[in-house]
This record gives structure tokens, sequence and C-alpha cells, in this order.
């Protein structure tokens, strides 16, 4: 439109400050330091005068709209002992729906530094907008300047004309630091959801209300994700009546879910163009703003098309807006449903098509189609149902993940609330169960495959450390045909590009008294097939690890620490380095340094995090299995030609049909020919962690090197997060088509809505 028609909007602004119950409507034509007295705190609150009949009209910058200052300290009278914490809200009185535009925008700065920002494209009359959350209050004054503008940068549509506005803002404070400060909302249960926490030993109830520190719920500041369970009738009233801190037993639970609040992310590759981050989100984190309600605040839009253009480099959305500015997050809008949250399944799938189990220990349910998987967990909510659940769709919404879903978990996961802290992130750890069972953790990120459980999403690792004691001289015995070569304290093993052939070396010992080895291990191949075994013994100790992640120059080489207590006697350790029958990766070689065997040490053993690494938060409260396990179906799918977009379900089975009804439980996507190429990831979807996070168009090219290619005609259908077997090649990011068929070692994942 033409950007010299005057938009006049006339607001009206009052001030008020707040206390549970009571208001007081404050209006000044001076600025007034008013004291009142706010859940037992004195806190005084000044302000400008009101804002009345301002017309605003679209400008370049911020300082041309609407500025109120706003000062508010902590009266001396109050302890400098007590903490004071204040939310303000402005809440929109007056707010037609000709005003709802993203370019009507609001920040509001605390001396002179942004603290929040967001506009109200989506917001309704009767809003309550959060402006500050639990803003700290102190003696010394802080001046808070609020503006409100039109930016004029962009587009303004007619219907913002002639409009008025009115809003209120208030202010609350409390002496209690809230327990989740980071503005994420609040879990929302649907009925018969029991909120639960772990106490070290066990999960029991929480405190819903969150209010509770010993039986706190939540708190994404410190990872800490909302857990809720699903649970047997047996118990099922005695729980949903209990008191916090109530024991759930494990048997009564059917399944466990976390909470996923909505969020917008500042996007770090807008054009999903191969090699782009621009603020450096694969290694200092994905920058996260929880929204509030079910606001969109991002200023990036993008039109997620169900139909694509006819030619096989079509895009399949278009986006506006640059690097550097937020998206809100695509998989928290449902059909024409904005959710405030998501529940995710913690473990994999598992039990039976009849009756869905999303627990830990267990063998995860595959072998069954992709339509198989998502009806099996839609019939979680069919009447009579053993969950409690409603059949009311309207109200609970049971769906199998779908793909945008994934990628909300997988950027929230690569954020600081989740496994990035201090500006470095680290990979979640392969779930190497050979047995496929949910909620395992290898002994590394990238530990080569083991049958049944290595470490149980519950269970610390046990580390030793040794001082002290004598050092003696073991006997080495070294392989005859490929033997280990020493360099400057180095051993590498001998049979380098060598197929199908073993070099192993030997320590033979003797200890009077109790004793430990220790040694330091690495290795450099291909991954899956090329590995290192530790055996003490014949106990293996260190379970075939490869690929390339510690590194592919002996100069940089990363290398892990083995500490192995023992008893008093004769001891055999070998270190073995074998090869397929094809195959030649990296260095090609395993290397050993350091090696000490000590007798009579001090040894001490200490817990620390084990199976919790394998989680989305490195701690209990996370979700589990998106590293290894079993490959996961995911929701999203290719057209099967150019044009309009047509469900191929390839080899999918029956048990889903798209229609104008069901495609809210599916992520549609162009079609294309190419699936490893620039061409192919330009069809990704801003948020659903595929071509945002391609470094090169390697099949090893997505973010920590996982494993990544795109649909194309024959496989029609995505899987995620690789299985216990892929090694290094395993994680968040792993993705890669397949074409819906039933597999031994597929499975899916359960998401759960609270309407």
């Amino acid at each position: 439109m033409n950007k010299k028609i005057i938009i006049g909007i006339v607001i009206t602004l009052f001030l008020a400050i707040g206390l549970t119950y009571a208001w007081w409507t404050w209006n000044s034509t001076t600025n007034t330091d008013v004291s009142l007295t706010i859940d037992g705190i004195n806190i005084n609150y000044e302000a400008g005068s009101d804002i009345t009949n301002i017309k605003l009209l679209p400008v370049t910058s911020k300082e041309k709209g609407v500025e109120d200052n706003i000062a508010i300290k902590k009266d001396i009278t109050v302890s400098s002992n007590t903490n004071v914490y204040m939310d303000l809200n402005m809440s929109l009185e007056l707010f037609p729906d000709g005003l709802k535009h993203e370019s009507l925008k609001w920040e509001i700065y605390k001396d002179n530094t942004l603290v929040n920002s967001g506009n109200l494209g989506s917001s309704n009359q009767g809003d309550v907008v959060k402006l500050l959350s639990s803003e700290k209050v102190t003696t010394v004054e802080s001046i808070y300047t609020l503006y409100i503008w039109i930016d004029g940068n962009v587009d303004n549509p007619d219907t913002m004309q002639n409009q008025n506005f009115k809003f209120v803002l208030n202010a609350n404070a409390t002496d209690a630091m809230p327990l989740d400060t980071s503005g994420a909302n609040a879990p929302k249960l649907v009925e018969n959801m029991i909120p639960v926490m772990y106490n070290g030993e066990a999960w029991v109830k929480a405190d819903s209300t969150n209010t509770n520190s010993t039986y706190k719920w939540y708190a994404y500041q410190e990872k800490q994700w909302g857990n809720a369970v699903l649970v047997s009738s047996t118990n099922r009233s005695t729980y949903l009546n209990a008191a916090a801190g109530t024991v759930i037993s494990e048997s009564d639970v059917l399944a466990y879910y976390v909470w996923i609040p909505r969020y917008k992310y500042k996007v770090f590759n807008v054009a999903k163009t191969m090699g782009t981050d621009s603020y450096n989100a694969k290694t200092t984190g994905i920058d996260i703003v929880f929204e509030e309600g079910t606001s969109s605040t991002g200023e990036i839009k993008c039109n997620n098309y169900s139909f694509a253009a006819a030619s096989s480099s079509a895009t399949n959305e278009t986006c506006s807006g640059t690097n550097g500015q937020y998206y809100t997050h695509p998989a928290f809008t449902f059909g024409d449903t904005e959710l405030t949250g998501i529940w995710v399944g913690k473990f994999e799938v598992s039990g039976s098509t009849t009756q869905i189990k999303t627990v830990p220990n267990v063998s995860s349910l595959r072998s069954q189609t992709v339509s198989d998987f998502y009806s099996a967990i839609k019939s979680m909510q069919n009447s009579g149902n053993v969950y409690g659940l409603s059949s009311d769709t309207n109200r609970v919404d049971s769906h199998m993940l779908k793909n945008l879903e994934w990628g909300a978990v997988a950027y929230l996961t690569h954020s600081n609330y989740g496994r990035c802290s201090n500006g470095t992130c680290e990979e979640v750890t392969i779930n190497n169960s050979s047995s496929y069972i949910t909620g395992n953790a290898g002994n590394a990120v990238s530990d080569g495959y083991a049958s049944g459980i290595t470490l149980a999403y519950n269970q610390n690792k046990k580390q030793t450390s040794v001082s002290g004691g004598s050092e003696i001289t073991p006997s080495i015995t070294n392989d005859a045909t490929y033997p280990w070569v020493l360099n400057d304290g180095v051993y590498s093993s001998g049979n380098s590009k060598v197929k199908s052939s073993t070099s192993t070396l030997t320590y033979s010992f003797n200890l009077s008294n109790k004793g430990a080895i220790v040694l330091d291990y690495s290795v450099s191949s291909e991954n899956n097939y090329d590995k290192l075994i530790i055996k003490v013994d014949n106990t293996t100790v260190v379970s075939g690890i490869s690929g390339t992640s510690r590194g592919t120059s002996e100069s940089s080489l990363k290398y892990d620490n083995l500490v192995y207590s023992l008893e008093a006697g004769s001891h055999t350790v070998t270190i073995s380095y074998s090869k397929d029958s094809s195959g030649d990766t990296g260095l090609d070689k395993a290397y050993i340094k350091n090696v000490k065997v000590l007798n009579n040490p001090n040894i001490t053993e200490i817990e620390e995090p084990g199976g919790q690494l394998a989680s989305s938060t490195g701690n209990i409260y996370g979700i589990y299995d998106l590293s290894g396990g079993a490959f996961e179906y995911v929701m999203g799918n290719m057209s099967s030609g150019s044009g309009s977009y047509t469900y191929n379900p390839k080899n999918a089975g029956s048990n889903f049909s798209y229609s104008t009804e069901t495609a809210k439980y599916i992520d549609t996507y162009a079609y294309g020919t190419s699936n490893t190429t620039q061409t192919a990831y330009n069809r990704a979807r801003l948020g659903d962690a595929t071509g945002e996070v391609m470094l090169t168009a390697s099949s090893i090219g997505a973010w920590n090197g996982d494993y990544a290619g795109f649909f194309n005609s024959s496989n029609p259908w995505l899987r995620r997060g690789g299985y216990y077997n892929d090694g290094s090649y395993a994680g968040v990011f792993y993705f890669l088509r397949f074409n819906g068929a039933s597999s031994s070692n597929y499975s899916a994942r359960a998401a759960l809505l609270a309407l």
C-alpha cells in the first residue's frame, strides 16, 4: 500500500498496580512516586502521565512512536535480605481486529538494554500481554522504557486506519522467586494426566501449581522439562486425588510424556543454504525464546503451502524475513489451532498396536507400516481406552509425531534449555541397544552396539579414579602378523587398509594387592565396521567403538580415558582393532597411550550421569531415544508429483488417508527428484531440522556429522534419529528417506495435545 496514507490509531494508556484480586487505577498528570504494599512488600512505582489521544502513524523507528518511562525500585523499608520479583503486563481493553498485524510492535528496555519485544499481530481484545516476567526489583531504581509503534518499513494494511486502541499496564510483585523463570507456558494437562517429578529414587506426583519447591514440576531454566504420566485404571483415582510427593508406581504407568512449550527461535539459515549458520548456532546453541500463551511474536512468516509448483526444484514454502530474526516454531500450529505447547512421548512407542505404551526398559514396538503406527497411536483415545483419555478430539488429540514436531524437540534440545551451556553444546548419547530397549544409553555419544541394556535411562555411571600405589611393568605381547607401532609413547594398530584383519596388543601382569589398569584410547575408522575393542580378562570394557568423531589427524585426535579396578591376581588386557571386508575411513587405526598398571592404589568410585546423557536435557527430565535405538518414522510425506500436493503412501499401508480433516496430522513436502543436493534441501521447511542444518551435500553433512538424505519418489517418508548401530551418524539431526513399509528396526513416537 501507499506508505503516505496516514494511519490514525488513538491509544489510551492507563497505569495501574495490582495485587492478586485488588486493582488500583492511577491517573496522574505528573510524575508521581506511588508507594504500595504488594504481597507484604513495599515497592515504589513511578510513571509518566497517562497517554491519551495519541495518533500513531507508520514510522521508520520505534523512537517516533509512543514512548513511556516507568521507574521501579524496592522501598528502603524493605529488608535487604528480601528478594522482590515483578511482572509487568499489558491488558488490551480495546483492540479491534483491524489492528491485528505484525507491524504493530512493542519493545521494553531496562536502563537502555532491550529486555523483551513482540508484536500484536495475533492478539485479541481482552488478551494480557506479558512485558516483563519475574524481574528482580532492588533498592536501586531501574528505568523501564516501553515503546509501541507501527513499523513503516513493511506494508501496513488499510484495515489499521481509523481504529481506537486502549490498554492498561498492570504490575504485580512477590517475594517468592518463581520456580520457573524461563517464561515457558505451564504444561497443560489433559484429563487424567498426572504431573510427576523424580525424587532421586522414584517418580512422584509433582505440585501441579509449581509453587512447592520440594515437589517442583518444571523449571526450564534448570533444564527440568515438565513430565506427566497416564496410568492404568487400577490406582488412577488414588493418584489423581493424592498429595504431591506420592510415589507413582512404574507398574501403573502406561505412558510418559514431556512438555515442549511454545517458542520462537532465532533463525540462522532462512534460505536453507548448505553451510550457512548466521550466528554460530551449531556451536553455541539455538537462541530460543518462549512465547506467552498462543502469541506468535516472531518476525519471520512462512506460507506453508500444501502444494508445489510444477517444477522439481520448487520450494514448498516461502518465507519472509532474514537471518537473525525470530520465527514462531510451526509445530505449535495444529491445523487452525494455535498451541501453548505439545506433549511428546518420552520414549519410543512399545507395547502393541492394540495397546500402545511409552515406557522405559522394554523393547520398542517395530515391524509396522507408517499408517499402522499412525492408527495405533490415534486409537489411544478411542472410546473406552485404558489411558483415561477423552475421545473428544476437540479437547484432546493423540497422534503420531510429525516431522516438524521432531524439529521442535531437536531445536529445544540444541539450546540452553537442553544440551547447550556456556556457549558450547554436547550431543545426545546414542541408545546402542541391539535389543531396542527404550531409554538405554551407551557409555559414549557414539558407542558401539551392545545387546540388552548398557545403562538404563535413570542409571548413574560409576566413574573410577585412582591415586598413589606402585606402578608395575606389564608383559607386552604384540601381534605377530599386524604388530602395533610405538611412536612417541603412542601405540597405533598395524593393520590399516588391510581388509578382514585384526591387530591385537596384549598386556599381562600380576597384582599382589587390589589394583587398576589406566589408559587412554582413541580410534579413527569406518563407522560401525572397523572397531576398537578392549577386554579385561575376557570382559569387554570398551565395546566396539568406531567412526571419525574423535578426529582424522593424529596431532588433534581426542582420547577417552579408561580406569578399571582389579582384584589381586593375574590379569590379561587385550586391545584389538578389527576391520571388515571393505571400506577404509579416517586414519583407519586405533590408538593407545599412557598405559599404567598400579598395585595397591587408592581407588575412588564416584557416580555421575550415565543413562541420563541419552536424554534431550542430559538429565532424567528430557526425552530419550532421539539418537539410536530404532529408526523413528515421522509423519512427513513428499508429494507423488509436481503441482498440487498429492499424498504418496508408497508402502505405508492404508490406515491413513489424506483429506482436509487429516491434513493436520502430516507435514507435506513438494515433489523433487534430487535428495542430497541444494535443490533437494530447498524443499525443506523452516523448523524441521533438515535443510537448515545441512553443512555439505555429503550423506553425513548434517550438524554433528549426522546422516542426511531427503525424500525421493521411491521413498516419500522420513525416518529420524538413526538406529543402535549408526554410531556417530545417529543423532537428533539424522534424517533419511524410506518407503513407509514395515521393518524390524523401525519404530515411532507419540504426541498428545491439550486443545
